[in-house]
């Protein structure tokens, strides 16, 4: 598999959270007001991080990104599959 860019990102499963682990997901979405559903696969779990997890219905939090989105940006604009019109910095950072 390719490494594209410089990705970055975590799983949480359950109350456990996991990081530098490689994971693939396919989200079903739904417009009826019930949760999505996802297929998840996860590598780099140890055996006893495996055995902890209680069973394929826990909860799952994906959160995954790029560290710097910009050499996103000039590739896809270079290939054509989008146009950059603006360059915004944010201001600040709120958390609460």
């Amino acid at each position: 598999m390719t490494t594209l860019f410089d990705r970055a990102g975590f799983c949480q499963i359950g109350d456990r959270r996991f990081l530098n682990l490689h994971f693939r997901f396919k989200v079903t979405k739904s417009l009826s007001g019930e949760p999505n559903t996802a297929e998840v696969q996860v590598w780099g779990l140890s055996e006893s991080s495996r055995a902890a997890i209680p069973d394929a219905t826990v909860p799952v939090l994906l959160v995954a990104g790029y560290k710097d989105a910009t050499e996103v940006v000039e590739t896809c604009e270079q290939v054509g599959l989008s146009r950059v019109v603006a360059r915004l910095r944010p201001a600040g950072v709120l958390k609460g």
